[in-house]
């Protein structure tokens, strides 16, 4: 985990709390997942995750900066859904540091 906190201090020059690390690495090892899926398998409360995602994204709640590492598209088969994926080159980038981390 430690390891992972420094690729993000690195890249997104922030120290992240655990969840964002958390809600990052399941869209990077799941790409194109539903957020429902990652709220289930994380624990975390819809209002959680969905703070969570916009700071991952481009525009926080707070309508500041994101981090722009993923994005979230409505689902096309159900527009309720949200489906994640990381964005091109900067979340490709962090999850390929943090994998990169993790194999030392």
């Amino acid at each position: 985990m430690v390891r992972a906190i420094d690729a993000f201090k690195v890249v997104c020059e922030i120290d992240p709390p655990a969840r964002l690390i958390q809600i990052f690495c399941f869209v990077a090892a799941n790409d194109g997942c539903l957020q429902a899926d990652m709220q289930e398998v994380t624990g975390l409360s819809e209002s959680s995750c969905s703070r969570m995602i916009k700071w991952l994204g481009d525009w926080k709640s707070d309508d500041t900066r994101g981090l722009g590492l993923i994005r979230a598209e409505i689902d096309p088969v159900y527009w309720r859904r949200k489906k994640l994926y990381l964005t091109s080159p900067k979340g490709s980038r962090l999850a390929d540091l943090i994998q990169t981390q993790l194999e030392v």
